[in-house]
């Protein structure tokens, strides 16, 4: 057989298709709601699977309502409600992996009643699927077909692994506490580190924890707590190249309350799940040309794409804003505090020598009216633009997640509000590269024999031993033996003396 199949792989990302979800999750409360404050969400992705043309996955929404009761009692509760959907799309294949992003894009209170809270939530779901793809190659062993070959990098997928790991996290407090209102936690990864048959990856914790004190005083507090967790990944070294995400499991996440007569400690656990993919770039040996000296070939060339991954880069900023509340609604005397803090990147590019975030802050503040002894909330939207001096390659494919800590709100002049905020932003980027490669070769008609003994080739400057013999369908070895003082590439124009009297090879 003159060819046979040299197949090889490659790693490919693809975008799976963005999309929303309509998700109806009942909350229970104890108690006649009379005024809910604020609304703290949350999405974790459970389990997944791959099918022929889709992605099945389980969610879980984790929601967190600060209310007052018919009597006054501000309350807090808390529930889980579970959901499924999928991504449909034909390049879905099974064997593919998938990261998986879901967020609350919007909900709607639709009904208070019966101990009951409803709410209708949009879901963001986004991801993508990396797999190793076959990309068709030949080769030949035909002693009359010359072959040219070289050298390619490539980047394989060699593995993916998740690990959980739970976080203790210590908190103290001055004051005993009365009732934990709401615990919210982020996890973010600030660093990847390829090693021996494992991948290293640091990251960060941010808690805030919500409480009334026994003077029934509303506080808040930011914990900050590093991670750093080593995932086996067999055939890992350190010219690897990886990525990995990390991710709050928020249904298990436990807040335990210890008062003493000195103040309250709070021991917070944080599960969080952390998943790593690993790639190596190796070098095979692909055919880039080749002829017959007895047969025409039909030649198929073949482009393919690999998805190649770069470090990420991690942006920290400051966001601030403000917000005039309109002349109809109460003016605020006193904030009592703030919930449902969140961050969202709408926009990641380069300008000039710096990389941009565009985004929107959101926190709802919970303030009183002195005048009408009412609790009142507000929401706010802020805005922003963080900037960092780096570059990201054209063309690059660009997911960012976000966490945002320190959030604070303050008041003048009774209806103006002052938000401050930080915000760490995590930058994931890949870039695919095309290359080509012979992936089918035909052998037709047979090359008429020659009827002559001698041929003189004009050859160019520039041309190679390999232009010359192709072109003359001959083996490179004559025309080497023929024209010994001739050196290739040829520097300038050339007469090439070809004998075939003896052996048309």
């Amino acid at each position: 057989m003159a060819f046979e199949s040299n197949n090889f792989q490659v790693a490919k990302k693809y975008r799976l298709p963005q999309g929303e979800v309509t998700v109806e999750c009942s909350v229970p409360v104890e108690g006649e709601v009379e005024k809910i404050f604020t609304i703290s969400t949350d999405v974790s992705v459970g389990t997944n699977e791959v099918l022929a043309g889709s992605v099945n996955y389980t969610g879980v929404i984790e929601t967190c309502i600060i209310y007052m009761l018919e009597g006054g009692e501000v309350g807090s509760t808390h529930t889980s409600c579970t959901f499924s959907s999928k991504f449909e799309d034909n390049s879905i294949a099974v064997g593919q992996k998938p990261i998986i992003r879901v967020r609350v894009k919007d909900y709607k209170v639709d009904k208070v009643a019966n101990g009951n809270v409803t709410i209708t939530y949009t879901l963001e779901q986004m991801g993508f699927v990396v797999t190793n793809q076959e990309v068709k190659s030949i080769t030949s062993n035909d002693e009359d077909v010359s072959v040219k070959k070289e050298d390619m990098k490539v980047v394989h997928l060699i593995g993916d692994r998740c690990s959980s790991i739970c976080a203790d996290i210590p908190l103290t407090t001055r004051e005993p506490i009365k009732k934990l209102l709401l615990c919210e936690c982020q996890a973010s990864v600030k660093d990847v580190e390829p090693g021996l048959n494992y991948v290293a990856v640091s990251g960060e914790i941010v808690s805030r924890v919500l409480y009334l004190t026994e003077n029934d005083k509303f506080e808040s507090a930011y914990v900050f707590e590093n991670f750093r967790e080593e995932i086996e990944i067999e055939g890992t070294s350190r010219e690897s190249t990886a990525e990995a995400f990390a991710f709050v499991k928020y249904s298990d996440v436990k807040a335990v309350v210890d008062n003493d007569e000195k103040g309250a400690r709070v021991q917070i656990s944080v599960p969080v799940d952390i998943c790593a993919l690993v790639y190596n770039e190796v070098d095979i040996e692909v055919v880039a040309d080749l002829y017959s000296t007895k047969n025409e070939i039909g030649v198929t060339t073949e482009s393919f794409s690999m998805t190649k991954n770069l470090p990420s880069e991690v942006v920290e900023g400051k966001i601030e804003g403000n917000l005039v509340i309109e002349d109809d609604k109460p003016r605020v005397d006193k904030i009592l505090f703030s919930g449902g803090n969140s961050v969202e990147i709408l926009n990641t590019y380069q300008d000039d020598d710096f990389v941009k975030l565009e985004g929107i802050a959101r926190t709802t503040v919970v303030y009183l009216n002195d005048e009408e002894s009412s609790l009142n909330a507000v929401e706010i939207e802020i805005p922003f633009v963080l900037s960092d001096r780096t570059n990201l390659p054209e063309n690059a494919e660009v997911t960012t997640t976000a966490v945002i800590a320190d959030v604070d709100v303050v008041v003048k002049k009774g209806r103006e509000l002052f938000y401050d905020a930080k915000v760490k932003a995590t930058i994931t980027m890949s870039e695919d590269e095309v290359s080509a490669v012979i992936s089918e070769a035909n052998l037709s008609d047979e090359i008429p024999e020659r009827d002559y003994a001698m041929e003189i080739v004009f050859g160019k400057e520039g041309q190679t031993l390999w232009d010359i013999a192709k072109y003359k369908k001959v083996k490179e070895s004559l025309v080497a033996t023929q024209n010994p003082d001739i050196e290739f590439p040829l520097t300038e124009d050339k007469e090439i003396i070809l004998f075939y009297q003896n052996n048309k090879k």
